[in-house]
């Protein structure tokens, strides 16, 4: 089954090499399986990133990583006539917040990223971390995820 990852740039100087790209939709592949899933990443700014985390979680400071379900609270709704095709939602990775953050713990951007990106991506398929039992499922799974991809 195809993958599908797009992603999107709000200003010309963030990028990501070829390898990112290509390490990013192995995440989405060992997530989703025998899914066809889309999802969009976006990396943008401080502002973007400030302006939709006030809109939506009430926090009026920019962060990392958010991640705008769609498939997930929408599914009951969504009449496919193939249950394995899923347009999982969007991905927003604010680039220099990753940045910094990349060079304080001192690893790489992409090291970040990929994080990020697993870390939004399973937000997307449901899991969730507020609580004591959820987060240990979560975590583990990021990095049984990371390790078997050896990244």
């Amino acid at each position: 089954m195809p993958k599908e990852l797009n992603i999107f740039f709000s200003y010309q100087k963030y990028h990501l090499s070829e390898t990112c790209k290509k390490n990013l939709l192995k995440i989405l592949k060992t997530v989703s399986k025998n899914n066809f899933y889309l999802v969009n990443l976006f990396l943008v700014g401080k502002r973007k990133s400030q302006q939709l985390n006030s809109q939506y979680r009430k926090i009026d400071k920019p962060t990392d990583v958010l991640a705008f379900p769609f498939y997930h609270f929408y599914k009951s709704e969504i009449k496919l006539a193939d249950d394995k095709s899923r347009d999982l939602g969007d991905i927003f990775i604010c680039y220099p917040v990753v940045y910094k953050q990349a060079k304080k713990k001192r690893h790489s951007l992409e090291k970040e990223i990929y994080f990020l990106f697993l870390h939004g991506l399973l937000h997307l398929m449901g899991h969730d971390h507020e609580e004591t039992k959820e987060r240990k499922i979560m975590f583990s799974l990021q990095d049984k995820i990371l390790k078997q991809l050896n990244l």
